[in-house]
């Protein structure tokens, strides 16, 4: 009776306690300094009686009689082995820590630079040779552009959207979406603005959370000086006009409008901890980065600068946003055009959208972006977590289809594809957790990814219907449709008989 039975292990007092899961017990005679680990956790220590279930699977912790960083394959560290080693990034695409080294670590930036140098040669090419066509061109087709433009954003908020909600699931340790439809998503992922995913910024500087943290803040406060700068330069060269309502204050308006979602999840991530058991103590580690010590200075700072970033941006801006809008409401709602007049040039992409008794729409838009990614990561219990995500999304879907606010019907038709593209994704991973474990979890994931994939192609598909399309249905005050062109003849006809009266 001197040693335990299979599935048991002997602590160091001599009782046999059962063998935690991800553990090798099949023989007799196991001790709590000896065993073995499967492939796929994790052990911190050698004193350690709690196994944990690695974020990467096999592909960083291939087991075996190892405890902590011993644990992790090459370029992998830390509890977990979750974060890569130095000259290491982190592949979204792959879900792995690949060296620095790989040819394909630029690939993101040439890509990029090509893109910027190919739009820029267009562009000066055409203002150069073609400047009173397009200028005639865009005089012309105004109104349909900036349709065209709006559900492209849309396009994009939705995208934003279903990456955000994968993301706050599996920050609380929920399950992944299926593959390879979590493919298309980490693809995607480059809509929620993540520079230092999409640059592998790690193989620059070996940085921690923290330091994204202030690199992020720091360079959207830059952004915001260097554009009031050029606006102050561009109101004095013009003689006139006033600094908010320049075009380089109105792209940075848009710019804070797009990364709002991504700069709210990031400071909402910073609060959580995760606890490792390493024996005779136990640690505590920033969930978004297990290199950092909860409890360390830097941990502290960050969770610091977290909180100016959450009363920033998560409640700062709609706030600042919806004060814009109502102190302009009525001549919003009074408005002949989509975008109405030069007075309200500089916040016209939030209302254009929508039809002009829904001026407050906007801010609407934005709380439901914020509840269905950043605010879904406060949420601790991913059950609640999800069935928050589908009352929100559910609900909006509903509201958005009885109310019908946008501009054209299109734009309607385009908002309730989108909507139940969201809903889906939450049913998605709500089947994750039951079908991951399924002895034919391979063919269930991969049907339930023809399914997504098949939704987004068919949003894609509308879009390109509608931009083939002919004139867009508008929707006037009293819910009656019209075509565009007879919308912008009655504005006209309105303002030949003010015209008349005076």
């Amino acid at each position: 009776c001197d040693s335990c039975e299979r599935d048991y292990y002997m602590n160091e007092d001599g009782e046999c306690h059962e063998c935690p899961d991800g553990t090798e017990c099949d023989a007799v005679g196991n001790e709590l300094g000896s065993l073995r680990v499967e492939a796929g956790y994790f052990r911190g220590a050698v004193e350690s009686t709690t196994v944990d279930k690695c974020t990467f699977g096999e592909v960083a912790c291939p087991g075996g009689n190892k405890t902590g960083d011993n644990l992790c394959t090459d370029g992998y560290e830390g509890p977990l082995c979750d974060s890569c080693e130095e000259d290491y990034y982190y592949d979204s695409y792959t879900m792995e820590c690949v060296t620095c080294s790989n040819p394909q670590v630029v690939v993101p930036l040439i890509v990029v630079s090509a893109i910027v140098l190919m739009i820029g040669g267009v562009v000066a090419y055409n203002y150069k040779y073609n400047y009173e066509y397009w200028t005639t061109y865009f005089g012309e087709h105004k109104e349909r552009l900036f349709m065209h433009i709006n559900q492209g954003t849309m396009v994009m908020v939705t995208w934003q959207i279903v990456s955000g909600l994968g993301q706050a699931h599996s920050f609380r340790g929920g399950s992944s979406y299926p593959a390879p439809f979590s493919y298309f998503v980490n693809m995607i992922e480059v809509f929620m603005l993540d520079l230092f995913v999409v640059f592998h910024t790690e193989c620059v500087a070996h940085t921690t959370y923290a330091d994204k943290l202030m690199v992020a803040l720091l360079t959207v406060a830059a952004l915001g000086v260097v554009a009031v700068v050029i606006g102050a330069i561009l109101v004095y060269m013009e003689g006139g006009g006033t600094v908010l309502r320049s075009s380089s204050v109105k792209t940075y308006i848009v710019l804070i409008y797009i990364v709002l979602p991504t700069m709210s999840s990031m400071a909402f991530s910073t609060f959580n901890c995760d606890q490792f058991d390493y024996g005779s103590r136990i640690e505590s580690f920033m969930t978004v980065d297990h290199t950092l010590d909860c409890q360390s200075q830097e941990a502290i700072a960050a969770q610091a600068l977290a909180g100016t970033i959450v009363a920033i941006f998560p409640i700062g801006v709609p706030v600042a946003l919806f004060v814009l809008l109502y102190t302009h409401r009525h001549e919003i709602m009074n408005r002949e055009t989509r975008s109405g007049d030069s007075e309200l040039g500089y916040i016209a992409f939030l209302f254009r959208l929508y039809q002009p008794k829904y001026w407050y729409m906007p801010v609407v838009d934005i709380f439901r972006r914020l509840m269905l990614t950043s605010g879904l990561i406060v949420i601790d219990d991913t059950t609640i977590q999800l069935l928050v995500a589908v009352a929100v999304s559910v609900s909006f879907v509903v509201a958005f289809r009885e109310w019908k606010p946008f501009y054209e019907v299109e734009t309607d038709t385009l908002f309730y594809m989108g909507g139940w593209q969201i809903v889906l994704c939450v049913i998605t991973l709500m089947l994750m957790t039951m079908i991951e474990d399924h002895h034919n979890s391979g063919a269930l994931q991969a049907t339930v990814s023809a399914v997504m994939i098949s939704a987004n192609v068919a949003i894609l598909w509308t879009v390109g219907q509608i931009m083939r399309g002919g004139d867009a249905q508008v929707v006037d005050d009293d819910g009656e449709e019209e075509d565009e062109d007879e919308e912008e003849a009655r504005a006209a006809d309105e303002g030949g008989e003010a015209e008349d009266e005076s």
